[in-house]
């Protein structure tokens, strides 16, 4: 907290742009590798509270954005893959979909020995799983090997 600096933005005037020029004075800092944290003030806040469409314009790639507790990482998608350029962990809904959606199959194909096991996407955040089926052995069988490194080879 040493280095801690405090910028205020006053003005006894309601409707003067102060909540506006602090969250653009933040984003400006924030791309500057500043950390930031806002505080607003104001009694009448909300009544002048900056859209979603400024928010777009102003927060750049990359970015992540704290509001009220919550932490949002805007992607930087700049190949369009639907995965964060600088992040990987840092997926679009639709990639989050089908990642989980082929976790459920391989998940599934594990003893589906009939390859019946199926995962449909429905794109509305749900998935359709079709059990797989497993086919079971009348015989069991082993090999044993005998010899010098009989008793490695067995043990595996």
């Amino acid at each position: 907290m040493a280095n801690c600096k405090v910028i205020a933005i006053a003005n006894q005037k309601g409707g003067t742009g102060k909540t506006t020029i602090t969250v653009i004075l933040g984003i400006g800092l924030t791309r500057e590798g500043k950390k930031v944290f806002l505080v607003d003030a104001d009694l009448d806040a909300g009544v002048g509270e900056i859209s979603k469409a400024d928010l777009d314009a102003l927060v750049v790639a990359g970015a992540t954005v704290e509001y009220n507790g919550t932490s949002i990482t805007v992607m930087n998608d700049g190949d369009n893959d639907g995965i964060d350029d600088n992040n990987a962990t840092v997926v679009s809904a639709e990639v989050a979909y089908e990642l989980a959606a082929a976790g459920f199959l391989a998940a599934k194909r594990i003893s589906d020995t009939l390859g019946s096991a199926e995962v449909t996407n429905n794109d509305d955040g749900t998935v359709d799983i079709t059990l797989g089926q497993a086919e079971v052995a009348n015989v069991l069988s082993f090999n044993l090997h005998v010899g010098a490194d009989a008793d490695l080879t067995n043990k595996i």
